[in-house]
């Protein structure tokens, strides 16, 4: 049985700060925010092994900042 824990901060992709509206592949377009932070996120990863053959995982992450969600309609597009 072993546990284990990282926390760790994800940063932002170059093209997430891109303040120019994009073109996407669905037919949608994105923006980025020149405004945004570190990502700070925690990681817990449990597994569980029976005989050295089987093994049960489990995993769990949590972000404190979460900015992929919201969706803004301008000018038609």
């Amino acid at each position: 049985m072993s546990l284990t824990y990282n926390r760790s901060i994800w940063r932002p992709w170059y093209s997430e700060f891109n303040p120019f509206l994009m073109p996407e592949i669905n037919g949608t377009y994105s923006r980025g925010n020149l405004y945004l932070n570190p990502n700070p996120n925690d990681r817990l990863y449990l597994k569980f092994g029976i005989l050295k053959k089987y093994f049960i995982s489990a995993r769990y992450m949590h972000t404190n900042q979460d900015y992929w969600t919201t969706y803004v309609t301008e000018n038609g597009r």
